[in-house]
């Protein structure tokens, strides 16, 4: 699920979009090798994220090569343009026997490791109105799926959910970036939960964690590491809920569950997906349910009705009641 959003993000700074969010997003890597072919309304032209390697299509398929290539270069630096992804891509078939086709690859393989190894990121934090950061309050970690980003967790439906809860909504860029506007989690959860962490210390003058209670939403990849983080620090994780939970990586659930013995009374997982995706993800929420109920967490799973791999219509209405029960759970701790 991607929401367009466009802030004017400040590098190193806080910015407050309304009185209730804030905004950060790191300095962007100055290892993104030059762009070697533009064009002035190419670099001009308005873009959405999303939309960049769209274009690039659009002028591919109508043989506008030179601005397919201007746009695929564009998307690398200030989007994401997988040089993979764009070299088996079937919309870009018109650019392969053009004699910069391996000099673009090599440029976006370029981009690709740019970001991967610059630790770029960007979190929003969304509080109650009227909050002034010095309450602890229970906090809300969004974790977005594969490829996604933190925006995926803002907006109205969020500001109303913090409001009637009291709660905040912090969300996070994966600890991978693939460009700027695409990340992924990292392998370990460890690895994870260390760039959570040093996060929230960024924030810690616009919000103070209450002790035991923060809770995760996560989308597929993130749902998956919401479930390890919950399941791998019960002293500090008070639930969690896990849409369509997956991953490219194995899941290390019951080995994290044994490793960890302590007390799990009032933890509170959800776990969902939706009834076409495939017997697969149903039976992977399934097993993670039952591990985590013999371990002493309270589990609760749904199926929702329809097509593919996305947030369900209203998904916000049912994680604003299964955080309550979670927050309900928290007080028994």
């Amino acid at each position: 699920m991607k929401v367009s959003l466009f802030c004017s993000w400040l590098a190193v700074s806080f910015s407050v979009l309304c009185a209730e969010t804030h905004t950060y997003e790191s300095p962007l890597p100055k290892s993104l090798p030059a762009v070697w072919s533009m064009m002035d309304d190419v670099a001009k032209a308005p873009c959405e994220p999303d939309g960049f390697v769209a274009e690039a299509a659009k002028f591919a398929k109508s043989g506008d090569r030179d601005r397919a290539f201007a746009w695929l270069q564009r998307a690398a630096h200030e989007d994401c343009a997988n040089a993979d992804d764009i070299a088996g891509d079937e919309d870009f078939a018109s650019l392969r026997q053009d004699e910069r086709w391996a000099k673009l690859l090599e440029f976006l393989r370029a981009c690709d490791q740019a970001w991967a190894s610059s630790g770029f990121s960007r979190e929003i934090l969304i509080t109650p109105t009227g909050y002034d950061g010095k309450r602890p309050i229970p906090v809300v970690l969004g974790l977005h799926g594969y490829g996604s980003w933190p925006e995926d967790f803002t907006g109205a439906d969020h500001q109303k959910i913090c409001d009637d809860l009291d709660v905040a909504f912090f969300s996070l860029s994966g600890t991978v970036p693939l460009g700027r506007n695409s990340f992924m989690w990292s392998q370990r959860h460890e690895d994870d939960w260390s760039r959570i962490q040093k996060a929230l210390k960024r924030m810690e003058n616009q919000v103070q964690v209450a002790p035991g209670k923060l809770m995760a939403v996560g989308f597929s990849m993130g749902g998956q590491l919401a479930v390890h983080l919950t399941a791998a620090y019960p002293q500090e994780m008070a639930g969690s809920l896990a849409m369509s939970s997956g991953s490219r990586y194995p899941g290390r659930l019951l080995e994290v569950l044994e490793a960890t013995p302590q007390q799990r009374t009032g933890q509170s997982v959800f776990l969902s997906w939706i009834s076409a995706e495939g017997a697969g993800i149903k039976a992977r929420c399934q097993e993670q349910a039952a591990l985590l109920e013999k371990h002493g967490v309270s589990c609760y799973v749904h199926e929702f009705p329809g097509k593919g791999h996305h947030f369900p219509r209203a998904y916000a209405d049912y994680y604003g009641v299964a955080l309550q029960v979670i927050c309900k759970g928290a007080e028994k701790r």
